[in-house]
């Protein structure tokens, strides 16, 4: 696709002038092939590079075609250990599409499920206070914020070890915005850009015309039961949708539902707040009406 090569051939060459590299790429060429061609040169001056793709998961799906050179030229680059290309980090990445920079040799660690790693991926109770403090007018107003948020935004834990839960970023982010610019809190709590989000939910739950058990497994959790999984992996195949296991997982990746215990050798998943709980409720109301 011209438009993607031309807009990554763009940022190389703003890349390569930023840090004063005396390297010109030919923008008539794919984006790999000026890659590789970077690469190569760096790797002659012994510079290290590190490369990192932010929302790998939207950009990856809706450019899977386009993006397979480009994809193919990053992982090459890594499995050289003499390569320039040192690391790449990525972020909004799926287990489902994991393998497209694993696959060829390259070495992945996923980070998400760490405890270390665990109150990087929210906002912790201190960090809510916080913001609430500078931005709210009133105690009064700080004590009715905690008990909407709570309910609402509160919920999440990536880690079995942790004795705390985590808030929503995007969804604190939405909130305080709304005292910032209205002082007061939004008048509806459930931000639409979450809810579009999640809207690539409707079609796991659809297989050949027919709503399939991974709506069952919605319904349940929307009823108040727990699912459970003996493992939290890092990755699987898309095709393996069907597989009770992989959806429940797919789902917490996707931030529907959060680790609840560990408990004699599995892992309990719960929906984390009433957002979530709302979110979820209308994506059944839509499979049953429409699909």
């Amino acid at each position: 696709d011209r438009n993607f090569s031309n807009y990554c051939n763009i940022r190389i060459e703003h890349f390569l002038k930023k840090y004063s590299f005396d390297i010109e790429i030919d923008r008539d060429k794919a984006t790999h092939e000026n890659l590789n061609f970077v690469f190569s040169k760096l790797r002659l001056k012994k510079i290290p590079i590190y490369v990192m793709i932010d929302d790998y998961d939207k950009f990856n799906i809706e450019n899977k075609i386009i993006c397979k050179d480009f994809f193919r030229a990053l992982r090459t680059a890594t499995s050289d250990n003499n390569s320039s290309l040192k690391k790449i980090f990525t972020i909004g990445t799926l287990p489902t599409i994991t393998l497209d920079i694993t696959n060829g040799g390259a070495i992945s660690t996923n980070i998400s499920n760490l405890q270390t790693f665990n109150n990087v991926l929210g906002i912790t109770r201190d960090e809510l206070d916080k913001f609430l403090y500078y931005y709210s007018n009133s105690l009064f107003e700080i004590q009715n914020s905690k008990l909407n948020i709570d309910n609402c935004y509160d919920g999440y834990k990536f880690n079995e070890n942790m004795s705390s839960t985590l808030y929503n970023t995007d969804m604190i982010l939405y909130y305080v915005n709304s005292l910032i610019l209205d002082d007061e809190p939004p008048a509806n709590l459930v931000d639409i850009n979450i809810r579009t989000d999640y809207s690539k939910l409707r079609y796991l739950v659809y297989t050949n015309n027919r709503l399939n058990g991974n709506f069952n497994t919605l319904q349940r959790l929307l009823g108040g039961d727990e699912v459970t999984t003996l493992q939290i992996k890092d990755s699987f195949s898309a095709f393996d949708m069907k597989q009770e296991d992989n959806f429940i997982l797919l789902l917490y990746y996707l931030g529907l539902i959060t680790i609840d215990k560990f408990y004699r050798g599995e892992y309990y998943f719960k929906i984390p707040n009433q957002t979530i709980r709302i979110i979820m409720a209308e994506e059944i109301v839509y499979c049953e009406q429409y699909l």
